[in-house]
């Protein structure tokens, strides 16, 4: 056993001293400057996530602000801000995080919505204390919950607040919004999907929408999903196939649940184009210009040729259709 370790040891030795080793000397790092460069780079990520997650609620906001037209009974009201806290980052974030924001244990104003409700009462960096007088204490969801049942009724509320060292006193009316909370998820991927109750954006797919109304068309396509309760439809769909299904192997025959396949998949594409047309119907109402909207489905089609021919697999119209229908609403709405 000995043996056969040293010669393992040895075989391991010439050949870590066998590999060719780099040309240039790579210098010392100091244990300082790693963790300066380290918290320069966090600070510089954390800033950039902010700037994206303001650039999708101020896109998004136009749109929500359709209720309830958009979304029927599904609304709820909002101050038009976006809150944050130092519980929100990870770990290895919060020594940036906190040096950015001077976190403490309040929860804080990360950005006042454009002319939303409390655009000219509150301001990047105010520290909110109490709400119809209920203390804004514990946990941050517990914060945020004290918030929202006082928005609940959709009533002026009263804010307190700190802003410099000095407590200050506001109040606001909500704006009732629909509530499909649009949000930012960390990945790389050119995607966005809804799931009945919340829209969801990759940071990928905003990198890739460079205009905003390329990206409000995106939101208010996974907006009128949800509105549209296309989820909800292509679940019974599937619900119906899956009873024939049960039928058919209660009777002998072998059905790998094929109904239940092609339910799921029955109206895919035509909810897709639905979603569309009511997309672009949601940016004309809502102010966005329409021009160009469609080169999105373009620049798809550039970069993934089969999209084409075959759209995305079977649940997907092709991004020849997509464009012509979106060209189509486009002439109708602005056609005098």
């Amino acid at each position: 056993m000995n043996r056969a370790l040293t010669v393992s040891f040895f075989l391991s030795f010439s050949f870590v001293a066998a590999c060719s080793a780099p040309d240039v000397k790579i210098p010392k790092l100091s244990d300082e400057a790693v963790k300066a460069e380290r918290q320069h780079q966090l600070e510089q990520s954390i800033t950039y996530q902010r700037s994206q997650t303001i650039r999708l609620a101020e896109t998004a906001h136009p749109l929500l602000k359709l209720a309830p037209i958009a979304c029927e009974n599904k609304t709820r009201y909002r101050l038009g801000v976006l809150l944050h806290s130092l519980e929100q980052y990870s770990d290895h974030q919060k020594p940036a995080a906190k040096s950015l924001y001077q976190f403490d244990n309040a929860v804080q104003v990360n950005h006042v919505l454009t002319q939303g409700p409390a655009d000219g009462h509150l301001q990047h960096g105010d520290k909110l204390v109490a709400i119809n007088g209920s203390l804004l204490s514990g946990a941050h969801t517990t914060q945020l919950k004290i918030i929202k049942d006082a928005l609940r009724s959709g009533t002026p509320v009263k804010l307190q607040f700190w802003r410099h060292e000095e407590q200050q006193q506001t109040t606001i009316t909500p704006e009732q919004v629909c509530d499909y909370p649009v949000l930012l998820r960390n990945s790389d991927m050119v995607n966005a999907y809804a799931d009945g109750s919340n829209i969801i954006i990759t940071s990928g797919l905003m990198r890739y929408a460079e205009k905003d109304s390329e990206l409000a068309m995106i939101i208010a396509h996974e907006m009128a999903h949800n509105s549209q309760q296309h989820i909800w439809k292509r679940l019974k769909n599937t619900a119906l196939g899956s009873l024939i299904d049960i039928a058919l192997i209660t009777q002998g025959i072998v059905s790998p649940f094929i109904n239940a396949g092609i339910g799921g998949n029955l109206y895919s594409q035509h909810y897709e184009l639905e979603a569309d047309i009511v997309a672009v119907r949601m940016l004309y109402k809502s102010g966005f210009s329409l021009e160009g909207i469609d080169q999105f489905w373009r620049k798809i089609a550039a970069i993934h040729p089969r999209s084409i021919t075959h759209g995305k697999l079977v649940s997907h119209p092709t991004t020849v259709e997509r464009v012509l229908v979106i060209q189509k609403e486009i002439s109708q709405l602005t056609t005098p």
